[in-house]
């Protein structure tokens, strides 16, 4: 289907025009500008056709990647997110992102402006400003950026996702050994907590592997004290409103119950 456009020259720049309208409909037209030259414009003007006559046409728009992560993306995947995940997110766009690529145009975002992006906060990403962040912490802001650009592509308001193109720091391990506890060390906490009222959380969490949210969301009817099992069947996250309990999936049976008698 032939799709109509010509190039003009408004000032020093040259400005496409894309006639968008479907056979029936009223003419639409978009147009973009900024081009250095002729040639930059008519071939951003075929690039456009081909998206056009592909189903991948995006309309230009001056959306920026602060408006888009804050007011777009966070609203809408908030409710299918952890409370700790979205806090997270919230962090790390309002102290690494939005600084540094908060104004630009979501459509203007290139693969080298993100690794630009990941390269300075590799050097200089912490809040004080002494050091960088590390690999990992760049590269979970990464994977961050990826899936919010994909959810823009499925939204309509980009033809494809740069992080796609970008490339991010691999993660790499801080070479420290993980130091646990011995046995004696663990019997010398249980000592000291013995009349704490968490006591029995403890003795779960270091008996069991279960995460603290697990812990917290253990109920009555979790337990089953004649076969001393315990099933993880929700999890407890702090919001800024307090805690909240949530079902994340289907009961998980954690396994034997240690012994949390008391004194």
């Amino acid at each position: 289907m032939s799709r109509r456009g010509h190039v003009y020259k408004r000032g020093d720049a040259w400005t496409y025009v894309l006639d968008i309208s479907l056979p029936g409909q009223r003419r639409r037209q978009k147009s973009k500008g900024g081009y250095r030259t002729k040639r930059d414009a008519l071939a951003a003007l075929n690039e456009a056709q081909g998206a056009l006559q592909r189903g991948l046409y995006v309309e230009p728009s001056k959306l920026s990647v602060k408006t888009f992560l804050v007011d777009h993306w966070l609203p809408a995947i908030a409710s299918s997110l952890r409370e700790s995940t979205l806090r997270g997110y919230r962090s790390a766009i309002r102290i690494y992102v939005i600084p540094r690529l908060g104004e630009t145009r979501l459509q203007a975002l290139t693969p080298d402006q993100l690794n630009a992006f990941y390269g300075e906060r590799l050097r200089e990403g912490r809040r004080d400003g002494k050091s960088g962040l590390s690999p990992k912490t760049v590269h979970n802001v990464h994977v961050m950026l990826h899936k919010a650009l994909h959810d823009a592509v499925r939204w309509g308001h980009l033809p494809r996702n740069v992080a796609e193109f970008s490339d991010p720091p691999k993660q790499t391990s801080s070479g420290k050994a993980m130091r646990t506890w011995t046995p004696e060390e663990l019997r010398s906490l249980f000592e000291h907590v013995t009349v704490d009222p968490y006591y029995a959380a403890f003795v779960l969490a270091a008996s069991t592997g279960m995460r603290r949210g697990e812990v917290l969301g253990v109920r009555w009817q979790d337990i089953d004290l004649d076969r001393r099992r315990l099933s993880i069947a929700r999890r407890s996250s702090r919001s800024t409103t307090g805690w909240r309990s949530a079902n994340p999936r289907p009961p998980v049976v954690a396994g034997a119950l240690p012994s949390i008698a008391g004194p």
